[in-house]
């Protein structure tokens, strides 16, 4: 026999407490206080969303705009033409990267209004808006409960996650004549800031017209706001990142941790920038601007280097200074010579103070808390902040952040 329909209520019950319904019989021992599992979701790198707590509220559309007019490294407002999806009894509908080819990513990461709290309550200025029509001509808002149910039940709903319309089986005939007369569209808002933590890579999501292949070095113009092949020739255009994945639209920024899909790697090398060759990777150390980017663990992979060298140390044709990886275990200074800092609150609380940031312009630090039994906390001088903040704290053990200097204060970039 299948599930009897009080079985599922009793698993489905438990889910918003995050408890793993297993005992569900018999009476008075299956409630949600004495269950033995927890539920714990699957969540990929890329879902992780480094800059969440600076996407600012939003309680309408018009701030919303503002938000991403403010902030635009992390978010984007988008208009996407769905593609239908013909397994699903033309029910789905799907903001493809490109329309009707359903062999494209998903525009995904959508930022749902829940999420994000304003004075409160949640930022309704994030809510998804669908139309029949282009909305930049003559589409018409297909409201929440626009050929919906008594009661103003919705007749669809959007999943923020993925970028999935699904619309209720009885007006499968509405949806699919607007679909073909006009075109269905949604306009919202997506978060594409810094991803990945945990074991995973420091990574971005970006979405861009690019011809770059896996593993190539790029970095950010800052004068275009576009992604380009770095070359180690000038310390304007030196990688900061390797192209992870890349198609014609989108590609993943990997700014530190593991890639693969490489061919020839010599395990145990590191690999520069070339000065050459835009985009190329070199074993052989170029003399002037130089910057490890690659350390190879295997043929085809190896780990990305959260560091990037900054004008005065990288001038000369001396290259930069001695680089460490050290553990803090006591109140103490980051100083300039550091790039990953191991946080050891084990024996005593923990204040690591970061050197001025003009000292130390333009340099990455990798920032992981090992153990956070006692308090471990970020400082810094001067009044200078960390993204708009007078210090950080980590909550939990094998925490780590990507730290970048610009020069008057320090930003969380991964």
């Amino acid at each position: 026999m299948p599930f009897s329909s009080n079985e599922k209520i009793a698993n489905s019950d438990k889910l918003p407490v995050q408890i793993t319904g297993s005992k569900n019989a018999p009476p008075g021992e299956g409630w949600w206080y004495n269950e033995d599992l927890a539920w714990v979701p699957i969540v990929t790198p890329e879902r992780i969303w480094g800059s969440h707590s600076l996407i600012p509220g939003a309680s309408n559309p018009a701030a919303a705009d503002a938000a991403v007019t403010a902030n635009p490294t992390i978010l984007e407002k988008r208009t996407v033409r769905l593609t239908q999806d013909p397994t699903s009894n033309l029910r789905a509908y799907e903001a493809r990267m490109t329309f009707g080819d359903r062999t494209t990513d998903f525009y995904d990461n959508w930022i749902q209004p829940s999420l994000i709290r304003n004075l409160g309550s949640m930022s309704a200025g994030y809510g998804i808006r669908f139309y029949n029509g282009d909305p930049a001509g003559a589409g018409v808002e297909i409201t929440t409960t626009q050929w919906g149910g008594a009661g103003g039940s919705p007749s669809w709903q959007f999943s923020y996650s993925t970028g999935l319309i699904i619309c209720s089986s009885d007006q499968i005939g509405n949806f699919g004549g607007a679909y073909t007369a006009n075109g269905l569209y949604i306009v919202g808002y997506r978060y594409i800031g810094p991803s990945g933590s945990g074991g995973g890579a420091l990574q971005t999501s970006v979405t861009q017209a690019n011809t770059f292949t896996q593993g190539q070095a790029i970095y950010l113009n800052s004068g275009t706001g576009l992604w380009e092949l770095a070359q180690a020739n000038n310390d304007d255009t030196m990688g900061v990142a390797l192209a992870d994945a890349p198609t014609a639209g989108s590609f993943t920024a990997i700014y530190g941790g593991p890639i693969s899909g490489f061919v020839g790697l010599v395990p145990g090398e590191y690999y520069w920038v070339s000065d050459t060759v835009a985009g190329a990777l070199t074993a052989t150390k170029p003399s002037d601007w130089h910057n490890p980017l690659l350390h190879a663990e295997t043929t085809t992979g190896g780990m990305v280097l959260p560091w990037r060298p900054s004008k005065d140390t990288a001038t000369g044709g001396g290259g930069p200074p001695a680089l460490t990886d050290r553990t803090i275990s006591a109140t103490g200074p980051i100083t300039n010579t550091d790039v990953v800092v191991y946080i050891d609150g084990s024996s005593s609380a923990v204040t690591a103070t970061f050197p001025d940031a003009s000292t130390v312009d333009e340099q990455l630090f990798y920032i992981i808390a090992i153990n956070v039994d006692n308090m471990c906390k970020l400082a810094l001088t001067g009044g200078q902040t960390i993204s708009g903040q007078n210090g950080f704290t980590f909550a939990l053990q094998w925490e780590r952040i990507q730290v970048y200097s610009n020069g008057v204060n320090y930003i969380i970039v991964g």
